[in-house]
């Protein structure tokens, strides 16, 4: 079996844990899924996107799956992003370092902490945080928090059905669920019709967002260590209910 250039030794050989389905053959259609993507085949890159979320692959077979794909596409910032993730929940975090320090150095990514995975914009500042007073639409958006934390206190009790589980299994233990307004790529989506309130203040922010969306988040959860699909934009977190003890 070949070698990833990324890695600096042999590949992580994990067991999986078959007690529950068929992983073998499960990483093994995800993987050809992904063999086919590559040879420019873009119903298999929409058959591997659709079962991904909704296999929930345990981090054992992300980690199988992944180690096959990066040998396969040792360039593909996704399948890179997603075996390092994989390296650090399978408590290989110095494997992963290394992995995202050779992508750098490939001059696939501008800083290791910092890995979009569909389009890198080389220039721009690398940074954690950012000062929100720096941003006009900031100020109108924290004015008409009330109006928001309202709706979705009402759409929580009465309309409990919009909320759907995380989608990208990016959290451990605790409970996380979503519901999006907006959605790159799809627009606006008919949950909006539940949020009018939400709706006006955002728009009255005189900015064309890319995405939008409400996050539950339960205490105990922790998310995991993950980063955008691109550096061109900024992601704005409104607090709207907290018990306080939240930390990132």
């Amino acid at each position: 079996q070949k070698r990833s250039p990324l890695m600096p030794s042999s590949p992580i050989q994990q067991p999986i844990d078959v007690t529950s389905r068929n992983s073998t053959q499960l990483i093994i259609d995800l993987y050809e899924l992904l063999v086919s993507a590559s040879n420019k085949n873009p119903s298999a890159l929409a058959k591997f996107n659709e079962l991904r979320p909704k296999l929930k692959l345990t981090d054992k077979e992300k980690l199988e799956l992944y180690e096959k794909a990066v040998l396969l596409l040792p360039r593909n910032l996704f399948v890179i992003d997603q075996f390092g993730l994989a390296l650090m929940s399978n408590g290989f975090d110095d494997l992963a370092k290394i992995l995202f320090e050779n992508a750098v150095k490939m001059g696939l990514w501008g800083h290791p902490m910092q890995r979009p995975v569909s389009k890198f914009v080389a220039g721009l500042p690398r940074q954690a945080w950012h000062d929100p007073k720096k941003y006009e639409f900031v100020k109108k958006l924290e004015k008409g928090w009330k109006k928001i934390r309202e709706e979705l206190l009402v759409n929580l009790k009465e309309n409990s059905h919009l909320f759907t589980e995380e989608a990208e299994n990016l959290h451990a233990g605790g409970n996380w669920t979503e519901l999006r307004l907006k959605s790159s790529g799809h627009g606006f989506m008919k949950a909006c019709d539940f949020f009018p309130k939400t709706m006006k203040v955002i728009r009255n922010c005189g900015e064309e967002f890319t995405s939008i969306k409400f996050s539950a988040i339960q205490p105990g959860t922790h998310i995991r260590p993950h980063t955008g699909p691109t550096n061109e934009r900024l992601r704005v977190h409104l607090a709207l209910v907290h018990r306080g003890g939240a930390r990132i």
